[in-house]
């Protein structure tokens, strides 16, 4: 999400401070406004509204929400922009993009083992 937004930033602003200063106040705005929204719903007893929508549309959701992240994973780890080409897929397990590979994979694992073996509080 963020993502997204430097970029749109970064297009009509180009690099520098105020793009940055731009990003974070839409960053912030946008969380007020979901967090005043999950305040109303919760406020006004409306989390049953969710048993309104079939159970198939919600699981929808949250796979396209996966597909997204994975997505985005993707692009940030290799800096290679996503597209659904065989083209874009091949670049994605080239020799160029390994050590990037590496790097992410790495950082995730020992982030997991330190996670799992430190006793939470």
């Amino acid at each position: 999400f963020i993502h997204s937004l430097a970029q749109i930033a970064i297009d009509k602003q180009g690099m520098g401070e105020d793009t940055l200063c731009t990003v974070m106040v839409v960053f912030a705005i946008a969380t007020v406004v979901v967090g005043v929204f999950f305040f109303c719903l919760g406020h006004f007893k409306l989390g049953n509204a969710v048993y309104f929508f079939p159970r198939y549309v919600i699981v929808g959701c949250i796979g396209g929400i996966g597909v997204f992240v994975t997505q985005t994973g993707m692009e940030v780890s290799t800096d290679i922009p996503w597209k659904w080409t065989t083209e874009v897929a091949n670049k994605y397990i080239g020799n160029d993009v390994w050590p990037l590979w590496a790097l992410s994979i790495a950082s995730s694992s020992s982030s997991t083992l330190y996670s799992t073996s430190c006793p939470a509080g």
